[in-house]
C-alpha cells in the first residue's frame, strides 16, 4: 500500500498557530466537527495532544480508539491511519520530532515502537504549559518548548514503562472519565467511589499510585487547562473564566494559575 504523507497538523486550512525548536516543531489546529481525515502517515515521529472535543483514529494493526480531552497519541513515523472528529470537532497540539538524535540521546526509541495513548496526568499537564508558551511568543519561547517538550518525553517513557508492568483496573477508568466530564463541578472522592464500587480511601490510593497525584488535584489541574483555553480563545473577564472554571473567587484563580504555568492569567492576553 502506498503510504500518502501529510505535514502537521494533518489539515493546514485548520492551522491556529506553529512554532519550532532545534529538535520539534509545533502546530496547533481545530479541525471542525465530524471531519474526516483519510489515510495518511506523516515522515517523523509525532504526538498529538487532544487539548479540546475528540476524534477517533483508526490504525492499521489496531482497532478504533476514542480520544477524548487530555489524551495523549503517540506516533511512530510512517504509521498509516483515519481520523474522525468528534461531534464537537476537536482543538488538537501536534509536536514533530525533526531531530532523530533526540531518540537515540533520551532513550525514547520506545516510545516509538507502535501508537501509544496515554491520560498520564503530568504529560497533559505539561501540554498545556507548551499550548500557554504558543501564545506568548517572546525570544525565550525556542528554548522552553524544546525543555518542556524533553521532559514530557521522559515522563511518557517511564510512564510506558510502569504501564508495562501494572495495567490500570477498570474502575479506574471510569474514575478518569467521570473527572474528565465534570472536572468543573463539585465532585467528591465519595461520589467517586461509589461510581467505581470501592471503598474512597481505596480509591484515593490507587489513583495516586497510577496519575501521581490526587483527584482533586488532577481535577483542579483540568480546571486551570480549560480557563487557559478560554484566556487565549476569548475576551470574557477574568472573573467570568475563573467562576465558569469552578473556582471561588478571580484572585485564588489567579494565584493557582501563576502556580501552575508560571505566568499569571493577565499575560497569556498581551502576547
Amino acid at each position: 500500500m502506498r503510504i500518502r504523507y501529510r505535514p502537521l497538523p494533518a489539515r493546514e486550512e485548520f492551522a491556529l498557530a506553529s512554532a519550532a525548536s532545534p529538535s520539534f516543531h509545533f502546530g496547533e489546529a481545530f479541525y471542525p466537527s465530524r471531519l474526516h481525515v483519510d489515510d495518511h502517515a506523516h515522515k517523523n515521529h509525532s504526538v498529538t495532544f487532544v487539548l479540546q472535543g475528540s476524534l477517533t483514529e483508526t490504525y492499521a494493526r489496531t482497532r478504533a480508539e476514542r480520544c477524548p480531552p487530555v489524551t495523549a497519541l503517540f506516533r511512530p513515523a510512517g504509521e498509516p491511519r483515519w481520523d474522525v472528529m468528534g461531534e464537537s470537532g476537536s482543538l488538537n497540539l501536534e509536536v514533530e520530532l525533526i531531530d532523530h538524535a533526540v531518540l537515540s540521546f533520551g532513550r525514547l526509541g520506545p516510545l516509538f515502537e507502535r501508537p501509544i495513548r496515554s491520560w498520564h496526568p503530568r504529560i497533559s499537564g505539561i501540554a498545556q504549559q507548551i499550548h500557554v508558551e504558543l501564545g506568548i511568543g517572546d525570544s525565550a519561547q525556542s528554548t522552553v518548548l524544546e525543555g518542556l517538550t524533553l521532559e514530557l518525553l521522559g515522563i511518557a517513557t517511564r510512564a510506558a514503562g510502569s504501564s508495562r508492568r501494572s495495567a490500570s483496573p477498570m474502575w479506574l477508568n471510569k474514575v478518569f472519565e467521570v473527572l474528565n466530564d465534570r472536572f468543573r463541578e463539585p465532585v467528591r472522592i465519595s461520589e467517586l467511589a461509589t461510581v467505581a464500587g470501592v471503598h474512597p480511601v481505596h480509591l484515593a490510593r490507587v489513583f495516586r499510585a497510577h496519575y501521581g497525584v490526587t483527584p482533586g488535584l488532577y481535577m483542579r489541574r483540568l480546571r486551570l487547562r480549560w480557563a487557559a483555553r478560554r484566556l487565549t480563545a476569548t475576551n470574557a473577564p477574568l472573573g467570568e473564566i475563573a467562576a465558569e472554571a469552578g473556582f471561588s473567587d478571580q484572585s485564588h484563580f489567579g494565584r493557582l494559575f501563576k502556580q501552575y504555568f508560571g505566568i499569571p492569567p493577565g499575560r497569556i492576553r498581551t502576547h
